[in-house]
C-alpha cells in the first residue's frame, strides 16, 4: 500500500512539472472537452440538435452558446467485429469553468432515458464525463484505485493536476452510522421546476439516540432548510465514594494492649537483629498494628454518593466558598456559645419576617382579586369609569362641553378615591407617568381655553393637559386625529422592509410573502379597528406602505406600473378593507359570544325588537339596526360602522353562533376580497 502511495506521489509531481511547461508538451493542454456517450445509433440528428435536447433535459436551456465545436468519437476497434449499438459525441466548451459546470450537472442525466429524448434506445441512459489528456487520465485511474484501497474520498482534477483528498470517505455501514430519515432539505429554484435534494443530513451512531427531529417548512437561507435534532442523552451515574472507618470510642484499652502483644510478639523490629532491610521491618510492624486494631475495632466500608460537578461553580467561586466556610467555623469557635445564641435568634427573626411576608402576600392577592370590583362601587367611583390592562389604569368621564368644570371636579373626586384606595393597600400611583388629556371633536376643542380650564390633580399635584398619549401602543390625539398613529405604523413598516431588503436575493417569492405577513402585517393591523375614520392623505400613506411590501415580494414591478393587480394576486386586501374586515370580525365574535358587555350592549338586534322601532316593509329585513345620528363622529364609531358593514355583507338575517366564528370570518374576507377586485376593475 505504501508503495502505491509513493507511486501516486511521484506521478503527481511528474504531471505537475509537465503542466508548468505546457508549451513544451502539447499533450498536457486542457482541451475543455466532454464526452456524451450512450446515444442510440438510430438517432440521425445533427450534433447541435442532440446537444440542445440533452441540455434542455438537464435544465440548461441557454448553455449551448458556451459550446465551441463538436466532433465524432471513434472508440477502439473491437476484435470480434460486432456493430456498436450506441454512439458518442465529443463537445468542446469555451473554458474550463464552463466544462466543470456542465460536469457538475451531469448527475441529472441518471433519471432521463434515451427513449424519452430520442424515441429509441429503451431504458438506456446517457453518460457525460470529461476528456483528459492521456497522462492525466492514467494518473487519475491510479489515484482512484489507491483512494479506494485506503478509504479516502475520490480524487479531483484541477488544472490538469490530480489532487488526493485527505478526508476519509464516509461509509455509514462500515462505521455503524444511521441516517436520520427526513424530507428534502435543499431546494434549488429553476425556471420551470424546483429541484429537491438531501444535502443537509444528520448521522447518528444509534437510531435510538435522538428523541425529536424538526425541519422548517420553508427554506431559511440559500434554499437550505433549518433542521434541528434533539438528543436523548443518558443521565450520567453519580460517582460512588468509598472510605473506611473505625469506631474507636467503644474500644477497651486493656483489650487493645492484649491484641498488640499477641500481634507483635512474633514480629522483630530491631535492626541489629534483623537481616532484612529497614523497610521490611516497618512494613511488618504496620501489619501487626493493623491486625490488632482489626481484632478490636473492625474496619467498616462506607459508600456515599458524591454530588455531580456543577459547571457554573468555577475554581475561584469554590475557593471563596471554602474560605467563607472556614471563617464561619473559626468565628464560631472564637465567639463560642454567644455566637450560637445570636445565630439562633437571627434565624428565628428571619422565620418570623418570612411568615409575616407570606401572610401579607396572601392578603394582597385576595385584595387584588376584588379590588376593581370594590372600585366600581358607588362609595369609590361615583361618576367615572375605569379601564385596567396589566399595570396601566385609565380613569375617564364623558360630559357635554358646557359641563367642563363640573366634569373635571367629578373626575378629581374619583381620582382621589383611587389614590386613597391604593395608599390603603400599600400601593402608589406614579405621578410622573400619569397624563391628562381632553378628547373632543376639532370644533369643540378649538373653543377651549386650556389656560383657564381647571386642572386634573393627583395627590395634590396638578397635571398639565397633553395633546397626545400612548395607550398600549396606540397613539390618541386630542382632536380625534390619527396622524401620529399612522406615521408610527408606516415608520415601523418601512423599518422592517429596510432589514428584509438586505436578504431579498436569498429568498424566494413565497418566502418574501410569508415574511411580510409575519413581520409587517402585525404593525399594519394592530388596533386598526379603533381608527377607521382616517383622512384621505392618511389612507394614502398606509396604502403606499402596503404597495412597498408588494413591490418587495415581486421585485419586478415597474415604477409607473399599477400595484393593485399584484396585491390582489397575493390575496391581500387594501388598507381600508383590512380595517373593515377586523371591525366586522370583532363585532360578530362579540355578538356570538356575548362578551365584552360594554361592546355588546351598544348593538341592537332586529330579531329582539320590542316593537318600538319601526321598519319599512319595502326594505329587506336586516340583522342589526340603529337610530339615525346627527354627527359624523358618531356615524364613524365602531358600533355604527360594524352595523352597516354586517348588514351590507349579509343582506339576509344571520345567526350569531360561537361555533360559526371561524367560518364567518372566512366568508367576510372572501366577500371583501371580491369587492376589492370589483373596485380595481372599475378603476381600470
Amino acid at each position: 500500500m505504501r508503495t502505491e502511495i509513493e507511486e501516486v506521489k511521484v506521478s503527481t509531481e511528474a504531471i505537475r512539472s509537465n503542466t508548468t511547461l505546457s508549451c513544451l508538451n502539447s499533450h498536457l493542454v486542457d482541451s475543455c472537452e466532454v464526452l456524451l456517450s450512450g446515444i442510440p445509433t438510430g438517432v440521425d440528428l445533427p450534433k447541435d440538435v442532440v446537444l440542445k435536447k440533452v441540455l434542455t433535459a438537464m435544465g440548461l436551456n441557454d448553455f449551448e452558446r458556451f459550446i465551441v465545436n463538436s466532433r465524432d468519437w471513434v472508440p477502439k476497434k473491437r476484435t470480434n467485429g460486432t456493430p456498436e449499438a450506441f454512439q458518442a459525441i465529443v463537445y468542446r466548451c469555451s473554458s474550463p469553468s464552463n466544462r466543470d459546470f456542465l460536469i457538475m450537472n451531469a448527475p441529472k442525466l441518471a433519471s432521463i432515458h434515451t427513449n424519452t429524448l430520442f424515441g429509441c434506445g429503451g431504458d438506456h441512459k446517457l453518460v457525460l464525463r470529461s476528456l483528459w489528456p492521456r497522462e492525466t487520465y492514467s494518473l487519475l485511474s491510479k489515484a482512484n484505485i489507491a483512494a479506494h484501497k485506503i478509504g479516502f474520498a475520490r480524487p479531483v482534477v484541477r488544472n490538469l493536476v490530480v489532487h488526493m483528498r485527505k478526508t476519509t470517505q464516509l461509509n455509514a455501514s462500515s462505521n455503524s452510522l444511521y441516517i436520520v430519515p427526513s424530507e428534502a432539505t435543499n431546494h434549488t429554484f429553476m425556471e420551470n421546476r424546483v429541484a429537491h435534494t438531501w444535502i443537509d443530513l444528520f448521522l447518528v451512531n444509534d437510531s435510538d439516540s435522538y428523541s425529536h427531529y424538526t425541519k422548517t417548512n420553508s427554506p431559511l437561507f440559500a434554499g437550505h432548510d433549518l433542521i434541528a435534532l434533539k438528543y436523548r442523552l443518558p443521565k450520567p451515574p453519580n460517582p460512588l465514594r468509598t472510605f473506611a472507618s473505625r469506631h474507636l470510642e467503644s474500644v477497651d484499652v486493656d483489650s487493645l494492649h492484649q491484641a498488640l502483644r499477641d500481634s507483635l510478639d512474633n514480629t522483630n523490629v530491631d535492626p541489629r537483629i534483623r537481616r532484612d532491610p529497614i523497610d521490611s521491618g516497618a512494613a511488618s510492624f504496620s501489619d501487626g498494628v493493623i491486625r490488632a486494631f482489626d481484632a478490636v475495632a473492625p474496619c467498616r466500608r462506607v459508600s456515599t454518593v458524591r454530588t455531580r460537578h456543577k459547571p457554573w461553580v468555577s475554581i475561584d467561586i469554590r475557593d471563596l466558598m471554602r474560605a467563607s466556610a472556614t471563617e464561619r467555623i473559626v468565628e464560631r469557635g472564637v465567639r463560642g456559645e454567644r455566637r450560637m445564641r445570636a445565630s439562633e435568634e437571627a434565624i428565628a427573626h428571619i422565620r418570623r419576617c418570612w411568615r409575616s411576608w407570606m401572610m401579607f402576600e396572601c392578603r394582597l392577592r385576595r385584595e387584588r382579586s376584588r379590588c376593581w370590583s370594590c372600585l366600581t362601587s358607588p362609595r369609590h367611583l361615583t361618576w367615572c369609569r375605569i379601564a385596567l390592562c396589566l399595570h396601566d389604569l385609565q380613569v375617564y368621564y364623558s360630559f357635554y362641553p358646557h359641563d367642563l368644570e363640573i366634569g373635571i371636579h367629578r373626575l378629581n373626586r374619583d381620582i382621589a378615591a383611587v389614590a386613597a384606595w391604593a395608599t390603603g393597600n400599600g400601593l402608589s400611583l406614579n405621578v410622573r407617568k400619569t397624563k391628562a388629556i381632553i378628547l373632543a371633536s376639532d370644533p369643540y376643542y378649538r373653543q377651549l381655553d386650556l389656560q383657564r380650564v381647571p386642572r386634573v390633580a393627583l395627590n395634590s399635584v396638578e397635571l398639565p393637559y397633553s395633546t397626545e398619549v400612548q395607550c398600549l401602543g396606540l397613539w390618541i390625539q386630542t382632536g380625534l386625529d390619527w396622524s401620529r398613529q399612522v406615521g408610527s405604523a408606516s415608520g415601523r413598516i418601512y423599518g422592517v422592509l429596510r432589514v428584509l431588503r438586505r436578504l431579498r436575493r436569498l429568498l424566494s417569492r413565497q418566502n418574501r410573502k410569508e415574511l411580510i405577513e409575519a413581520l409587517v402585517f402585525p404593525h399594519l393591523d394592530y388596533a386598526c379597528a379603533a381608527y377607521d375614520d382616517l383622512f384621505d392623505y392618511q389612507n394614502i400613506q398606509l396604502h403606499r406602505a402596503l404597495n412597498a411590501c408588494v413591490r418587495f415580494v415581486f421585485g419586478t414591478i415597474g415604477r409607473r406600473e399599477r400595484v393593485t393587480p399584484y396585491r390582489l394576486g397575493l390575496g391581500w386586501l387594501s388598507v381600508e378593507l383590512r380595517r373593515r374586515y377586523f371591525i366586522a370580525s370583532i363585532a360578530y365574535s362579540c355578538l356570538a359570544q356575548g362578551t365584552p358587555s360594554y361592546l355588546v350592549k351598544n348593538f341592537k338586534l332586529a330579531a329582539v325588537n320590542s316593537g318600538i322601532e319601526r321598519f319599512s316593509p319595502r326594505l329587506p329585513r336586516r340583522t342589526l339596526y340603529y337610530r339615525s345620528v346627527d354627527t359624523a363622529a358618531l356615524q364613524n364609531s365602531f358600533t355604527y360602522t360594524a352595523t352597516d358593514l354586517i348588514n351590507d355583507l349579509f343582506p339576509e338575517t344571520i345567526l350569531f353562533d360561537p361555533r360559526l366564528i371561524s367560518r364567518t370570518k372566512q366568508t367576510i374576507f372572501s366577500k371583501l376580497l371580491a369587492i376589492d377586485n370589483d373596485n380595481s376593475q372599475i378603476q381600470i
